[in-house]
């Protein structure tokens, strides 16, 4: 399966635009916060390496969805509605 996620950008640049992440690597500290390095292509265009931390209280809203870490970091870079990958 792959790491990529796709959102669909609020103001897209042209029609079908979309951005992509990936998480590249998660450092976690217990019970406090997770630290993620993610490659991030902006509207099929410029990619970038972005982090996010997240700390406590939502660290502790993470629980043992982790498709929770996918949407808090599509909404934390303001990267659009998360498209959820059909099962």
């Amino acid at each position: 399966m792959s790491n990529w996620r796709s959102c669909v950008p609020a103001n897209p640049i042209i029609e079908g635009a979309t951005n992509l992440f990936c998480i590249v690597n998660l450092t976690v500290v217990p019970n406090e916060s997770v630290t993620a390095k993610l490659q991030v292509q902006y509207q099929n265009s410029i990619l970038s390496m972005e982090f996010v931390t997240i700390k406590q209280p939502e660290y502790a809203e993470w629980g043992t969805d982790d498709e929770w870490i996918y949407q808090k970091i599509a909404s934390k870079l303001g990267l659009g509605t998360l498209i959820v990958p059909q099962v």
